[in-house]
């Protein structure tokens, strides 16, 4: 029989609802700062020509439903194009704004916000890639960790 350390969260294969109602997330969500590239779709919402051209963020979380990131002026319900770099290659994926948060109590000076994206056209490979590399980060932080106790 193999233990499993209750305290601990659980591992990415697990659906939050298998977690208890303090999660209702429908994917497991990882902590993690991965850089990426996004733009506002061509089309979509009112912006300028500088909305339009790629800039870089560093996610603040990463699951397979969606992902944040910190950014300024943006708008719930505009639609993103999103290249995450992954080991198993580049996922390319549009994401809508779902959720905008301030960060602390005092408004920053830039403007910039936590922005929830939700994935709306993620292809069951680009799913796959995203679980696995979720499950492999956290693989690798938990051997760490049980190196380290």
């Amino acid at each position: 029989m193999k233990w499993v350390n209750v305290f601990r969260r659980p591992l990415p294969s697990m659906r939050a609802s298998e977690e208890g109602p303090s999660q209702r997330r429908l994917h497991y969500r990882l902590p993690i700062m991965l850089p990426f590239v996004w733009r506002l779709i061509p089309g979509e919402g009112v912006g300028n020509a500088s909305d339009y051209s790629w800039s870089q963020a560093v996610t603040h979380d990463l699951s397979a439903g969606g992902l944040s990131f910190l950014a300024a002026d943006r708008s719930i319900g505009e639609r993103l194009q999103l290249r995450l770099p992954l080991p198993d290659g580049e996922v390319s994926v549009t994401g809508e704004i779902i959720r905008l948060q301030p960060l602390g109590d005092a408004p920053r000076p830039t403007g910039e916000q936590m922005v929830g994206i939700r994935f709306i056209d993620l292809s069951p490979r680009a799913e796959q890639q995203i679980v696995r590399y979720i499950f492999q980060v956290e693989s690798s932080r938990r051997r760490l960790q049980e190196g380290t106790d």
